[in-house]
């Protein structure tokens, strides 16, 4: 899968905007897309993974907790990830990621506190997806 994102700064925060061709797949590219925030990705081993659902009452909430459950792990367990899929099953998204622990700071280019819903934006317009989301550092 191609991940087609770009990172851009706020006064004070950093964000994501990043485009797919499935609702499956936006959420995969905004997912690893923040871990290219973390660090460099393309030096991620996908070592270990880790299996998760997410369940909320709309897509943007799905995402901005899918964020959210990644920024726990990572916070917790020191895993970051360089491969995601999801799979939406209406508002139930069920989750594989691989990666592996980073317990290198120098491996890390920034600390990620939150995925905020402040400018949040998941759209289907055109027949693609679309995402932004702004996240606390």
């Amino acid at each position: 899968m191609s991940y087609n994102f770009k990172i851009f700064g706020t006064t004070a925060d950093v964000g994501i905007e990043a485009f797919a061709d499935t609702l499956d797949e936006i959420f995969s590219v905004v997912s690893v897309g923040m871990y290219n925030i973390y660090t460099d990705v393309s030096r991620v081993k996908r070592i270990e993974h880790v299996d998760f659902t997410i369940e909320e009452e709309d897509l943007l909430n799905s995402l901005i907790s899918l964020l959210n459950e990644f920024i726990y792990i990572s916070d917790t367990k020191h895993f970051f990830f360089s491969y995601v899929t999801c799979q939406h099953n209406g508002y139930i998204t069920k989750v594989h990621a691989e990666g592996e622990e980073i317990l290198s700071r120098e491996r890390l280019k920034i600390y990620i506190k939150a995925a905020t819903y402040h400018n949040a934006l998941l759209d289907h317009v055109d027949n693609r997806w679309h995402a932004k989301v702004i996240f606390d550092i």
